[in-house]
């Protein structure tokens, strides 16, 4: 009977039935950005440089996949998202970006990679747009302190 069990887990799992939680490294596609910034969604307040250690520990943050398919709506997020933060910087003189959202609801962030910030559809000509490497939930507290730690190293 576990065999059986095993082998339909298995089965889900090839077929992407099952995602799991936590995808280490959420920054992972554009974790070879250089030249990065720093700066409120807004763009009311001075950017702040991200140096090489600061973006190691960005990156090093894990988070929850809010992926869940076209055909389910695409991302996973409260209604009440707004932009907070996004980081600008480039891979080999391309342009990158990375979206940051917070929510109340949840008190967590949403990051949202681009790797390649040009406009484009997807294969079926449907979609059209930037599209993210992908989409993490962080929590609140495992965000904002590198955030701040990029703040007071600029001052």
């Amino acid at each position: 009977m576990i065999q059986y069990l095993l082998l339909a887990i298995v089965f889900l799992l090839l077929n992407g039935a099952i995602i799991a939680t936590t995808d280490n490294l959420p920054l992972d596609c554009v974790a070879d950005a250089d030249n990065l910034t720093l700066q409120a969604w807004q763009r009311a307040y001075p950017s702040f440089d991200i140096d090489t250690e600061q973006w190691q520990t960005l990156t090093r943050i894990e988070g929850n996949s809010v992926w869940v398919g076209y055909s389910d709506g695409g991302w996973n997020v409260p209604a009440d998202v707004i932009g907070a933060w996004q980081i600008e910087g480039d891979i080999d003189n391309s342009p990158v970006s990375i979206w940051i959202w917070s929510s109340e609801q949840t008190g967590a962030y949403y990051i949202f990679p681009f790797a390649d910030t040009s406009l484009f559809a997807d294969s079926n000509g449907q979609h059209y747009g930037m599209h993210p490497c992908g989409g993490w939930r962080v929590d609140h507290s495992d965000f904002i302190i590198p955030v701040i730690e990029i703040i007071n190293s600029s001052n």
